[in-house]
């Protein structure tokens, strides 16, 4: 820990940025009355060494900020008035389980968001299902990363980035689609890549817009939007037809390649310069370079995710990856980049409509078996597969859906097609939030607000875009009395399920975690609230594997 330390501070505590999935580390710095007074540098940090962008560099303003919630809200008269805790759990809790009993329990609903630690979002999963009985949980992460989780779980077996980001910087070739890096990952990447640059490195840019980090020489490759499905299908067969296809990798390390090269082959560098807008010269070089380079990296974000074949756009990309045999190679490999703060670890942990924690499938038996047993209940007590977070939308403005637990998430602001969500939250009888601050959605559609915390106000783990584990530790007690974790224990005291929320620190519910997660695809067995300050790659099974 390094910095000038604002006077009077007494004490320094290290903790992760609350904002992007590069997950920077920075120390935070509080006074005789604990008090946030500032931040200081942490270089210790893995990945940035304690570099901050605009954001992070101003994050722990938010915790004293004028405009947090300090007290519980319920609307009486169509305003929203202050009250006092039991009251406000006493009626969130309350709505619920009238809703359950008149409508059953999937009448009930709750969506999150990405920026919640791995143990909130695996106790908002757990909630959903123990506490409410519903199925119908999801995360707003459905409108960004789930495509390329998909992709990559079906190429790989695993939902996360593979090669540290830090291999970025030995590539020889690195090919960026569909992301602004000066804008969304101002601290790391634009450096890496600047590195990679004065070391000779080739940058190609696929993406219909150009940002600041892109360099006057880079292959620019200015693809229609919609299109990156075909450009890149396109690629792999002019990488075969150029004769650089790694045959010895494809044939010792991956299956279906005949069939894939087949399909491939019926897309010309014809119809990726009528359908792409992007000329066949630059088709040819970007194969060349993918071919003959003996480091290279593919790194994509939202621009081909965030489409109706977004999934099949990232298939296209890491069948390119393998053709050329990328994955596994230091200084090689494609990776996704995720956004939010930790949109890793939310879509490992639970919170979504089709998934159990850890990475484990709710339609999966054996994967019932394995999570009941560890939370001491019947797989018949876990629900099934529940409806993504639109379909809950959709359900809660056809009356289906009456009741809805949200939690640092605003519908209001993030959800596709703004002009129905307003009547889909209306339709709604019961809404309850849990925010810092009051959201859109919360100041239109809440019956109870519950006040939240923020990152500096609880310990916690979140999971980086590379799938490095950290811990985040607490540096002030919460603004508001209450963190989430004891929200959502309040709450499932309320609902006669207190005994299987009993935790009163976020190192108490990383422990149960890392049990339910042994053996499982997402493995965090290993990796202790100590190990976890430096931070651990997962799969880790035991305490003596590296991660």
């Amino acid at each position: 820990m390094s910095a000038r330390v604002p006077e009077g501070t007494v004490a320094t505590t290290t903790s992760h940025c609350p904002y992007c999935a590069l997950n920077c580390g920075l120390g935070l710095a509080t006074d005789a009355d604990q008090r946030l007074v500032g931040q200081v540098r942490w270089k210790e940090s893995p990945l940035t060494a304690g570099a901050l962008c605009s954001k992070g560099s101003s994050a722990w303003q938010q915790v004293q900020h004028a405009e947090r919630i300090v007290r519980p809200l319920v609307r009486r008269d169509g305003e929203l008035v202050e009250t006092d805790w039991d009251e406000a759990l006493d009626l969130a809790a309350g709505g619920f389980e009238r809703i359950r009993r008149d409508h059953g329990a999937d009448a009930n609903a709750v969506l999150s968001g990405g920026s919640l630690t791995n143990e909130k979002a695996y106790l908002v999963g757990k909630f959903a299902r123990l506490a409410l009985g519903t199925r119908h949980v999801d995360y707003n992460g459905r409108f960004c990363m789930v495509a390329a989780g998909k992709a990559h779980a079906a190429a790989f077996g695993l939902d996360r980035a593979m090669p540290p980001l830090s291999e970025v910087e030995h590539a020889e070739v690195i090919v960026v689609v569909g992301a602004n890096l000066s804008d969304a990952f101002p601290v790391m990447l634009p450096k890496a890549i600047s590195t990679a640059r004065r070391n000779g490195a080739r940058i190609v840019v696929v993406d219909p817009r150009f940002g600041r980090w892109v360099a006057d020489d880079d292959l620019r490759l200015a693809v229609r939007p919609g299109t990156d499905g075909v450009l890149f299908t396109a690629l792999l067969a002019e990488i075969a037809r150029q004769g650089l296809l790694d045959t010895d990798y494809i044939e010792r390390r991956t299956t279906g390649f005949d069939e894939t090269i087949a399909a491939a082959r019926t897309v010309s560098l014809d119809d990726v310069e009528r359908h792409c807008d992007v000329a066949a010269d630059d088709v040819r070089e970007l194969a060349r370079l993918l071919g003959t380079a003996s480091q290279a990296m593919i790194l994509h974000a939202r621009g081909p995710e965030q489409q109706i074949a977004g999934t099949n756009n990232v298939l296209a990309m890491i069948n390119v990856a393998l053709a050329v045999g990328l994955p596994g190679r230091p200084g090689c490999g494609i990776d996704m980049l995720t956004g939010q703060r930790n949109g890793q670890g939310g879509r490992e942990w639970g919170q979504r409509c089709n998934q159990l924690p850890a990475g484990r499938s709710i339609a999966d038996a054996d994967h019932r078996e394995i999570v009941a047993r560890r939370w001491g209940v019947a797989p018949s007590e876990l629900p099934g597969v529940g409806a993504t977070y639109t379909q809950i939308l959709d359900l809660a403005g056809n009356g289906v859906v009456k009741g809805l637990l949200s939690i640092s998430n605003n519908m209001s602001v993030s959800a596709p097609d703004l002009h129905r969500v307003d009547g889909q939250m209306d339709a709604l009888d019961h809404v309850v939030v849990i925010d810092p601050f009051l959201s859109e959605a919360a100041e239109r559609h809440a019956d109870i607000v519950l006040p939240g915390s923020t990152f500096a106000e609880e310990e916690g783990t979140v999971t980086t875009s590379e799938g490095r584990v950290v811990r985040c530790d607490q540096a002030v007690a919460p603004v508001p009395g209450r963190a989430d974790i004891d929200v959502l224990r309040l709450l499932a005291e309320r609902l006669d399920v207190g005994r299987h929320f009993a935790f009163e620190r976020g190192r108490d519910v990383f422990d149960e975690m890392r049990a339910v997660s042994a053996g499982g695809p997402n493995d965090y067995a290993g990796i202790s609230w100590e190990r976890a300050r430096d931070g651990v790659f997962w799969p880790c099974p035991d305490a003596d594997h590296p991660g």
